[in-house]
């Protein structure tokens, strides 16, 4: 894998789960990611991703993982 598709892969990876955390409130994960909501959106398309929001689907919750 190269780096830039390492970087590409991390940046997905880290905006599926603002998205999920924030229930797929744009303006939250945008806030928790650091960058406006405009760039989320450009993001969004760029990895050929959709936002509940938007779709008017309901946000999948992550797995609860078993205490270590």
């Amino acid at each position: 894998m190269s780096l830039a598709q390492a970087r590409e892969a991390a940046e997905r990876q880290a905006i599926e789960l603002a998205l999920l955390r924030h229930r797929g409130r744009l303006g939250d994960a945008a806030h928790e990611l650091g960058i406006s909501r405009v760039t989320l959106y450009r993001l969004l398309t760029s990895h050929g991703l959709r936002s509940p929001s938007l779709t008017g689907e309901t946000p999948r919750t992550p797995c609860a993982r078993p205490a270590a």
